[in-house]
Formats: structure tokens, sequence, C-alpha cells
């Protein structure tokens, strides 16, 4: 009767019972088979506990027939000598280059090697000290970490740009007398143009008398009015500055006249803007106001 055999790789076969107990190569893979006696059992892990290792000869004829042998594991590709990985080359695109030689452990300087002192921060590789004429750069350092020193310093240089871009800036209120300027324009337009289509008013009332006034003297008169509202602003401005200045400041700007404009003239690279508008409207104000009350009727608001 025959006997049913099963390899390891799933192959199976019958025997005769003739070749009971003795060994012998699958077809299929050339592995080595224990037959059973008679009445046993083939299953692959029992003939994988009673198969023998195989030889070399047979090693080499399994290796050269890949169709019957497992899948292989395969092994990533390791990069050739002398070329970089690839995930070398993205950080050499993005400037992740990792740097090569000395540097010194203060100040990240790179140095020489056999540098006994930094040239930078002065320290001493040997002592650890640093010099004397690099301790008042070092002493003005706020943070141990140089990173942290330099964020510092970025910040303080962002904060003085910051302070002179709002110093160099007009401030809201110019912006406040201009809008208020523009109203007054408007509204001495509304009345020339009322003049035009229902007559002018009596000689008596403020209407009329604004009607009546050459349109230069109402232009000048607008301006003066401007100069007056931002050199009001500018001033109390000004008095503000000084307070935070210094008190004595604050308070001759208040009360002592022209103090205010020649204190402010000292803090130019603080308030530029509103000094530039002050002494503007000062320079353009007085000479406006002094015209516009020569020329209005003494009895305008009468």
């Amino acid at each position: 009767m025959p006997i049913r055999v099963q390899c390891q790789c799933g192959h199976s076969i019958n025997v005769p019972d003739s070749y009971a107990g003795k060994s012998g190569k699958c077809p299929k893979c050339a592995s080595v088979i224990k037959i059973p006696s008679s009445g046993q059992a083939s299953t692959p892990d029992a003939s994988k506990q009673a198969m023998p290792k195989p030889d070399a000869s047979s090693a080499k004829k399994a290796v050269g027939k890949p169709q019957g042998t497992p899948a292989a594991k395969t092994q990533a590709p390791k990069p050739m000598a002398g070329k970089p990985a690839k995930m070398d080359d993205l950080f050499d695109q993005v400037g992740l280059v990792k740097r090569v030689g000395n540097f010194c452990p203060s100040c990240d300087a790179p140095i020489a090697a056999g540098t006994a002192i930094c040239i930078k921060c002065g320290l001493n590789f040997e002592t650890g000290t640093k010099l004397t004429e690099h301790a008042s750069e070092s002493s003005r350092q706020e943070f141990e970490n140089k990173h942290l020193n330099e964020a510092a310093v970025m910040m303080r240089r962002d904060d003085a740009l910051e302070a002179r871009t709002r110093a160099s800036g007009m401030p809201w209120w110019v912006l406040l007398c201009i809008i208020l300027v523009a109203g007054m324009i408007v509204g001495a337009g509304v009345m020339l143009v009322d003049a035009r289509q229902t007559g002018l008013q009596p000689p008596t009332t403020m209407m009329g008398k604004i009607q009546r006034l050459p349109i230069w003297v109402l232009a000048i008169t607008i301006l003066a009015i401007n100069c007056l509202m931002i050199s009001t602003f500018a001033h109390f401005a000004v008095v503000a500055q000084a307070f935070r200045t210094k008190p004595v400041h604050g308070w001759c700007s208040l009360l002592v006249p022209l103090y205010s404009p020649i204190f402010g003239l000292t803090q130019f690279k603080k308030i530029r803007g509103t000094v530039v508008a002050y002494w503007l409207a000062i320079l353009i104000g007085v000479p406006a106001l002094i015209v516009a009350a020569i020329n209005l009727p003494s009895d305008l608001f009468s």
C-alpha cells in the first residue's frame, strides 16, 4: 500500500511502502524527506523534525532552483561609497549641511586646530577664562547661551525699528485735524453755492458776512484754524513726552511760553512726527493767522 508523504513546501507525493523508513528528495524543492513507516502519518512538522540537515550539495541545488524556494527577504541597497544618501541630498538642498572643523564652545566661532584663545570672545580653552578686553562685551550678555543672546539682540533691534517707525510717522491727531479742515472746506463750499443759488444772506447775519468774504481770505482763515488745531495737539504731545523725560521739563513745557517747541527739538528722534507737525503748524499758521485777522471784519461774530 503506498505511503502518502507531504513535504514542507506543500507538495504531496505517494511513495511505495517498500521505501518506508528511508529518506528521499522532494521532486519539487529537492528537500530531504524522511519517509515514515507504514501506519504513521506524515506531516510537514513531523518530517521537518525527522529530517536531517541537508548537505552542502543539496543546499547548492536548492539555491539553483528559485522557483521552489520560499521568497527570500530583500534588503535595502546600501548607498555606494562616495555618494550621499537621498536624505543627505535633501539636507544639502535646504542648506542643512553638517559643519566640520573646530568651534568655540562660548561664541561658536570657527577656530583653527591648536588654537589656545578665541579671537572673538577671548575664551582661553585651557583655563576656561576670558581675556580682560572682552570682559565688557561678555558682561552685557543677558544669558549664558549664545543663541539666547543672539535672539535678545534681534528682539532689541526689532523694538528699536518699531519705535523709529512710530516716531517717524504722523500722529493720529494730524489726521483728525485734516478731517476737520475738510469739513470746514465742505461747509464753506456749501455757503458759497447757496449764495449763488438763492442769493446772499443779509449783511447783518454771520452767514451773510462769510458769503461776502473774498475766497482767498476764506481759504487763509481755514488754513490758520487748521494750523492752530495741529499746534494745540502737538503742544500737549510734547508736554506728555517732557513729563516722561523729567517732571521739570513737563512743567516748563506746560507753563513757560515757547518752551515746548524748543524742548521738542531735543526729543526729535523719539517724537519726530510730532515735532515736524508742530513746527510746520507754527511756521505756516502764524502768518496765516495774522493775514486772516487783518482781513476778517471786526464784527464777524457780533
